[in-house]
């Protein structure tokens, strides 16, 4: 059974601003709490692997 109150993880990121409006950001999440959280998601059991991947971020704030 997998508790997923319990399962932990462990969250990297890595930011950069290139400008005000304009950011990167790269994250890696692993551990036994990325796979519940995956598996939770797709309904059922997963390796975990797809939610262990690098994400990359692009984020730019409009000056409304």
């Amino acid at each position: 059974k997998n508790d997923k109150s319990t399962a932990e993880y462990t969250d990297f990121n890595v930011s950069y601003a290139a400008t005000d409006a304009l950011t990167f950001t790269l994250s890696k999440a692993q551990g036994d709490g990325v796979k519940a959280i995956v598996a939770g998601i797709k309904g059922g059991s997963s390796t975990g692997e797809e939610g262990e991947n690098p994400q990359l971020q692009v984020s730019y704030a409009l000056p409304i």
